[in-house]
């Protein structure tokens, strides 16, 4: 095409025109020139400028675009619009651009329709942006530059490659994929508005060896269930690295992630996925951050510099092999009901170790090591439970492990050297269970106590700590000492907590040392409570519980079932499906929800559950008062126990057919059907209640009844039972029952019937409580009662009436 040769096409309109016409393929030269022609491209066509790139500049008229139908070859042009309108669409066919320019306003400058492709071959798009709708193709060795939307739309059903390029200064994404499908490799981009690769709307990405850094947000975003792989992707100077919420699951593995101003990792609001070998430094909040519902599995994830190495909040996180290191405040950070599962942590030279704290929040973590924190080692808080092996902690700052609250911890096979301050120190109403525990070259003492806490040291070793060894300081202390080497000096400010035969000096402490520096078991006061045991794990716990023997035996069977199942599925056998959801059957008070708990925790520790904790429910919890409320109250709820046990109260009031939202309780059956199904090894459900309402509930649904595995039916307790359920509760509130009084209440709990509220324990504690109340008015008249007087119940407290 030339406007000046004498047989040439005068325009590229009139030659596309011939071309047209002939109807086979044609390859039209364009002489040097700026050329003002909007393009209708049919068929098999090449435009390509006669004398090398650049040297023809083909801009649309205003308010007009180029469209290509068929197979559309371009080559060396320049093509430009001033208009808000697609610079080039490619409706049907193939379209190649290969060393071109395109300059565009706003709107697209390649627009690809479905069942059409488009690739672009070293060229250069400014301004404007690549969309592909429905259509796929691929782009290699392109640079994108000042992209006034996202420099490359990738939605609705495309699938498309970008490799080898360069993204500059987008206003919004580099890469936005949509409900699409795309594959971005070796390429770099710089100073995006917003994620540089966003992954939306159940997106399907591969991101691989891309260099993303300087950006105004985070590097990577995947939303509402996107999916796919980022590997071998080096992050620097973004607001976040990765970030992955709303059900997204990426597989993420060898990334580099470096001074992102929040966090390197932050998986959301039910975010999902797996991290491996990944790198975080120097970021400004979190390393790692999971959180809101969030589960997630980390291998091998180093964490150096920055405010918090790893933060778990509300949400599951499994770690294997976790290095944090130089972190100004905790190397691990737990709480508001997380649950962490840690193999092989390593904590470095940062501000402290580990800290779980909150309700529900439970941190196991086996082989760990931390050296050289600024305050303590590993710190439980609030009622968080804390369960460490294979620990060694050197040079704390203050403590080893510091116990408060009302949380648990549980310590086998550690050891503590050189703490700035004391190796453990236990406050509040803490539980503290060691075996195998070294406190060594404390600064000040080896194991502190006050208040009201529980400990139980068993083959625990004491030496060289320099104030004393063990300081129980607290006549509330309770626990044992048991098969303990103490070097230096014991003080113990305790009743219960004692060595046998010790001196009893005036102001209740003692100071001395056992033969051979053993310290024995706990000295009680006669007749009064029993030995505190270690705490037990939960199906000894199960065991334990007065009364019950059916449905212990269900239980176990049950358990048998999954734990097998489990062990099948770890060996790559295959799995008979096997529902682990059940219906407790029985009057109130006879240790429903006790059980239920119990029956999380094994699960839990057999590995069937990620953390066992029982959300407890009722009708008014998941029902609502509008139509499609309830369905996301419940919703709600189930997702609340994610990772555990949904226990719902009186399940049969949602099969209710009167009062108020009567109807409304049927949506919630349907909701938990499905739910219970496609959660299935995220959440176990028991429903519980009467036994006559639970079976016309199994009836009101007919999916309702396959949900379950079984039936467990929950006897009303026996009188000896209930005898053994109220001195139960007498000793553990430092009570006790005379013979007489004994017979006196093995008399009325035989003569109640065994059904309703009379045979259960609830009962047994208004009994209790009753006769406590008795006692009390019977010793109002003595203004110093003695110490026997005040334990003792006598017959004359037994309520009469029951």
């Amino acid at each position: 095409m030339s406007t000046t040769a004498r047989r040439a096409h005068p325009s590229i309109r009139h030659a596309l025109s011939a071309a047209a016409q002939k109807g086979r393929p044609a390859i039209i030269e364009v002489d040097p020139g700026h050329y003002v022609d909007p393009l209708f491209i049919q068929g098999d066509v090449h435009i390509r400028a006669a004398e090398g790139v650049g040297s023809v500049v083909i801009e649309a008229p205003p308010g007009f675009g180029s469209t290509g139908f068929g197979t559309v070859t371009l080559t060396d042009l320049v093509l430009s619009s001033r208009s808000n309108v697609n610079l080039l669409t490619q409706r049907s066919g193939r379209l190649l651009l290969e060393r071109c320019a395109l300059w565009a306003m706003s709107s697209p400058s390649v627009y690809c329709q479905r069942g059409a492709q488009a690739h672009l071959r070293d060229c250069e798009v400014h301004a404007g942006r690549l969309v592909f709708d429905g259509g796929g193709g691929e782009v290699a060795r392109t640079r994108f530059a000042d992209a006034i939307n996202n420099a490359v739309a990738i939605v609705d059903g495309a699938q498309a490659e970008i490799s080898h390029c360069k993204i500059e200064k987008s206003r919004f994404s580099a890469v936005m994929v949509s409900d699409a499908f795309a594959t971005i490799k070796h390429t770099e981009v710089v100073r995006s508005g917003h994620a540089a690769i966003a992954a939306l709307d159940h997106a399907q990405v591969s991101v691989a060896e891309c260099e993303l850094h300087d950006l105004d947000a985070a590097a990577v975003f995947l939303h509402q269930g996107s999916r796919g792989t980022i590997e071998d992707v080096s992050i620097n100077n973004a607001e976040t690295g990765i970030l992955v919420q709303e059900q997204a699951d990426p597989e993420v593995r060898r990334c580099t992630i470096i001074a992102c101003r929040d966090s390197g990792i932050n998986v959301h609001d039910r975010g999902r996925g797996a991290y491996e070998d990944c790198t975080i430094t120097d970021s400004g909040n979190v390393g790692v951050f999971v959180h809101e519902k969030s589960a997630a599995r980390f291998q091998r994830t180093t964490v150096r510099g920055g405010v918090t190495g790893v933060s778990v909040l509300n949400a599951r996180a499994a770690f294997n092999e976790l290095n944090a290191s130089e972190m100004e405040n905790l190397g691990l950070y737990a709480t508001e009901g997380a649950s962490v599962e840690c193999t092989s942590l390593a904590v470095d030279r940062c501000g402290g170790g580990l800290l779980a704290t909150g309700d529900l929040t439970r941190v196991r973590a086996v082989n760990v090591q931390i050296n050289d924190v600024h305050q303590c080692g590993v710190l439980a808080q609030g009622s968080a439970r804390v369960e460490i092996s294979d620990v060694a902690i050197l040079r704390p700052g203050t403590a080893g492990f510091d116990c408060s609250g009302e949380s648990r911890t549980h310590v086998r096979d550690a050891e503590v050297d050189r703490a700035g301050l004391g190796g453990v120190g236990v406050a509040g109403s803490a539980h503290m269970i060691a075996q195998n525990l070294t406190l060594t070259n404390s600064e000040r003492y080896g194991f502190f106590a006050t208040e009201k806490t529980h400990v139980e040291l068993v083959s625990c070793t004491f030496r060289g700590n320099n104030d004393r060894d063990l300081l129980i300081k607290s006549v509330e202390c309770a626990g044992r000492i048991q098969d303990c080497a103490i070097d230096v000096e014991v003080h113990l400010e305790n009743s219960l907590i004692s060595r046998p035969g010790a001196e009893d000096p005036a102001d209740g402490a003692s100071s001395s040392r056992d033969q051979g520096g053993q310290m024995s078991s706990i000295s009680e006061m006669p007749g009064r409570s029993a030995d505190v045991a270690p705490i037990p794990g939960p199906l000894a716990e199960l065991d334990r519980l007065i009364g019950l023997g059916p449905v212990k035996e269900q239980v176990k069977k049950q358990i048998n079932m999954v734990r097998i199942a489990t062990v099948r599925q770890k060996h790559g056998m295959a799995v008979a499906p096997v529902s682990r959801h059940l219906i407790f059957s029985g009057p109130p008070g006879t240790g429903k929800t006790t059980v239920a708990r119990l029956y999380g925790r094994i699960l839990t520790e057999i590995g069937a559950l990620a953390n066992g904790q029982v959300r407890e429910v009722s009708r008014t919890d998941l029902v609502g008062g509008y139509l499609g409320h309830t369905a996301k109250k419940t919703r709600e709820a189930f997702e609340s126990a994610s990772g555990g046990v949904l226990f719902i109260d009186e399940a049969y009031a949602l099969a209710r057919q009167f009062g108020a939202n009567a109807d409304f309780g049927q949506e919630s059956i349907d909701e938990l059907i499905k739910l219970m199904e496609d959660c299935r090894e995220d959440v176990v459900v028991i429903a519980a209640g009467y036994p006559d309402e639970m079976k016309e509930l199994l009836d009101s649904n007919p999916g309702l009844r396959s949900r379950f595995a079984r039936i467990i039916d929950f006897p009303a307790y026996s009188p000896s039972e209930l005898l053994d359920v109220i001195k139960l509760m007498a000793q553990q509130h430092n009570y006790g029952f005379s013979e007489d009084a004994l017979i006196a209440l093995f008399v009325h709990f035989s003569g109640s019937p065994r059904s309703g509220a009379e045979g259960n324990a609830r009962h047994a504690r208004t009994l209790f409580e009753q006769s406590i109340e008795n006692q009390a008015m019977r010793l109002s008249d003595f203004s110093s009662p003695t110490e026997d007087q005040l334990y003792s119940l006598e017959a004359e407290d037994i309520p009469s009436d029951g």
